[in-house]
């Protein structure tokens, strides 16, 4: 087997763990050089061994044992954050409203493979872009939830600092007026004009290490 360079190999070696629902554990890795056996290897003799060929800079696998002899699992460290971006990212952008619950079970239906929460929420992070997180509190007496803050940052504006940032980022503070008295938050950087461009903020109830982090 020929792959193009390291990193496809590894995503081969992902799928192919997820597909078949078994575990496998990831030797120390050498820059040019992967090799995997099942997390079973005491009664297990599945093994891969792949390396970069020097004059073509191919990445081809030198030494495989296909024949696994565990228990199929529904648990897997490689269906990770990353492995869903890239077999649901067209699903989540064409429903961005999808419920996590969904989503756990489109892939425990086609992969038999069961996924927690977080790591669907951060997939779904990482497809949309935009972070917007927003903290309550339940008032005991009225039995209700109660806006605390908002955190906003928005996909457009993470990745355009990203692509034509300076490498200068400042914090700051300021009371709002009006009925509700809050604070804003304002994470700033300088564009490649050297004018201020907002990253991030949030609205808080009050400045404090909490509020900040």
């Amino acid at each position: 087997m020929v792959f193009e360079n390291v990193r496809q190999f590894r995503f081969a070696l992902q799928n192919y763990v997820v597909h078949r629902r078994v575990q496998l554990k990831l030797k120390t890795s050498e820059r040019n050089r992967v090799r995997a056996i099942c997390l079973n290897s005491s009664r297990c003799r599945w093994h891969i061994l792949g390396s970069l060929q020097g004059h073509t800079q191919h990445f081809i696998v030198n030494t495989y044992y296909p024949v696994h002899l565990c228990f199929p699992v529904i648990k897997n460290k490689l269906a990770n954050t990353t492995w869903i971006v890239k077999h649901y990212k067209d699903k989540i952008i064409n429903q961005s409203d999808i419920k996590l619950k969904k989503l756990q079970e489109l892939i425990r239906i086609k992969y038999g493979v069961y996924v927690g929460k977080t790591i669907c929420v951060r997939a779904r992070q990482k497809v949309i872009g935009s972070t917007i997180v927003v903290r309550t509190l339940k008032e005991i007496e009225l039995g209700k939830e109660v806006f605390v803050r908002i955190y906003i940052c928005l996909h457009t504006l993470k990745t355009g600092w990203l692509e034509g940032r300076r490498d200068v980022i400042r914090f700051d503070g300021a009371f709002l007026k009006g009925v509700c008295k809050s604070e804003l938050l304002s994470c700033i950087a300088k564009d490649g004009n050297n004018q201020m461009y907002h990253v991030a903020w949030a609205v808080v109830e009050k400045e404090t290490k909490n509020s900040w982090s």
